[in-house]
């Protein structure tokens, strides 16, 4: 080693040694807030010889001191025992120590959420909560266990400053402890930018472990209306509503001899809204453990009843000037026809609720509110063919989840109603409605083509007609077809 080097080395151990001397027990200036906050770089004075110039050899990904585009000042490199120095930046000590510091960046980086991620959100901002085995089959087909275990266990803890995304609550049962999953607050911000509006509620506190059974089985009553194919991620669906009943806010009042007014509140376990249909869903999930008979406990069946009863039918403004609006009608002004719907968990529960009803409609002289007991079963598959027009184990439940191939031309009626089904851009028409505008389009046609001759006939300048030939050769197709399909099932109007 040459003298002039040598002496500059002896210079800097002298100065490093002064500084450690009178900067005892003070905090490290790599651990100082203000650095970290502000990213701010050592001063010139602190680094050692060669410690400020370009390193010659190039840095691979796992030694940079910004890899990957890591914000923060460079630190140091450690120094060894009986080496006064830190190696340069292309020194083998250095990259003997680098790589541990690497590894934990990394480890500490943000979260990145998929679309899966924010679809699951999405099902649990509409249900609320969801058991881990509803969550792997609607969002984990197909895939191992171990897969949806260690998702599941990222989205459910803070990540690189991240909040967590779900947060995990559990009940007993006689087959063991069974694992169920919620949105956590910022959970809640993700499902309502996938939903793409905000959530009627975002609800301040979980249901007690005791009532979390039901809120599961709730949740299978609206998985099983949402098309899954076994293979691929379920896709939040769009063409029916579902809305837990603590989102809602539906008054209404009660005559009694206490209180000649008493406002109350209905609470259905679910509504679920099927906008093309123009039909309206309460649901209540029965699942054994409350009576039918007894109307002095809230719970009873025959106690709902009397609820809905009052909801449905009950005037909310006063008659006698005129004004005849329920609080049902107050509520939801769309006024759709709206049906109470019992889902129990077993066809004996089923027939003795159905029995209270009738019991019951006879008392009150005949209620007209549309009620129906059914299992769970029963109700998931009627409802399903309501929605979608097809069994849920029919084959043409993946067109939800597939695109077709090839589309064929929008002019071109299809061959037969599973092709229309598949194909994208349709929507679902009643059959009579079709055979009512192919009628009106043989009608206007033909009126026109006279009024057209009678022009003529007087010699005075007749307009062009539009062609609707093709047009009219399209809907003949349709309605044809909609006449064969009430035909089949006996009605003169779609269900």
């Amino acid at each position: 080693m040459n003298r002039p080097l040598r002496e500059a080395i002896q210079r800097e151990i002298r100065v490093r040694e002064a500084k450690q001397t009178a900067n005892a027990g003070e905090k490290p200036l790599e651990s100082s807030p203000k650095q970290e906050l502000h990213d701010k770089t050592r001063e010139a004075a602190s680094q050692g010889p060669f410690q400020g110039e370009r390193a010659s050899a190039p840095q691979g990904p796992g030694f940079s001191e910004k890899a990957h585009g890591a914000s923060g000042s460079a630190k140091p490199p450690p120094q060894f025992p009986g080496h006064p120095l830190p190696t340069t930046r292309s020194g083998g000590r250095e990259i003997a120590t680098a790589g541990g510091r690497q590894i934990k960046g990394k480890r500490e980086a943000g979260r990145r959420l998929t679309k899966r991620d924010r679809d699951l959100a999405g099902f649990l901002g509409i249900t609320r909560y969801l058991s881990r085995e509803q969550i792997e089959k609607l969002m984990f087909p197909g895939r191992v266990k171990s897969r949806s275990s260690i998702r599941l266990g990222q989205l459910a803890k803070a990540v690189g400053g991240q909040p967590a995304i779900l947060k995990e609550l559990g009940y007993a049962t006689h087959a063991g402890w069974k694992n169920v999953f919620g949105l956590t607050g910022y959970g809640y911000i993700v499902a309502q930018e996938r939903l793409g509006k905000e959530l009627l509620k975002v609800p301040r506190h979980d249901v007690s472990p005791q009532f979390l059974n039901h809120s599961v089985l709730l949740s299978e009553f609206f998985l099983g209306l949402v098309p899954q194919d076994g293979e691929h991620p379920a896709k939040i669906p769009t063409n029916f509503r579902w809305i837990p009943g603590e989102y809602l806010d539906l008054p209404f009042s009660e005559y009694t001899l206490q209180d000649r007014n008493q406002k109350r509140r209905l609470q259905p376990d679910a509504v679920l809204e099927i906008p093309f249909l123009h039909k309206r869903y309460f649901a209540e999930i029965e699942t054994g453990s409350a009576t039918i008979w007894d109307q002095e406990k809230l719970t009873s069946t025959l106690a709902k009843l009397n609820r809905y009863s009052l909801f449905l039918s009950g005037y909310a403004g006063n008659v006698h000037h005129g004004d005849s609006t329920t609080f049902y009608s107050r509520a939801f002004p769309d006024n759709w026809p709206a049906e109470v719907l019992f889902v129990t968990l077993g066809a004996h529960r089923r027939v003795s609720i159905q029995r209270a009803y009738e019991k019951w409609k006879t008392v009150r002289g005949g209620e007209d509110i549309v009620v129906r007991a059914m299992t769970l079963g029963e109700a998931r598959a009627e409802l399903y063919r309501k929605i979608h027009g097809f069994e849920p184990s029919d084959g043409r439940a993946n067109a939800a989840l597939k695109q077709p191939r090839a589309l064929q031309s929008a002019a071109v009626p299809a061959a037969r109603s599973a092709e229309e089904r598949l194909r994208p851009g349709r929507v679902a028409v009643r059959g009579e409605q079709l055979v009512a505008v192919d009628a009106f389009l043989r009608a206007a046609s033909q009126a026109m083509e006279a009024m057209r001759k009678q022009l003529l006939a007087a010699k005075l300048a007749a307009p062009p007609t539009p062609n609707a030939a093709p047009l009219m050769r399209a809907f003949q197709v349709y309605a044809d077809r909609a006449r064969e399909a009430l035909a089949a099932a006996g009605l003169k109007e779609a269900l």
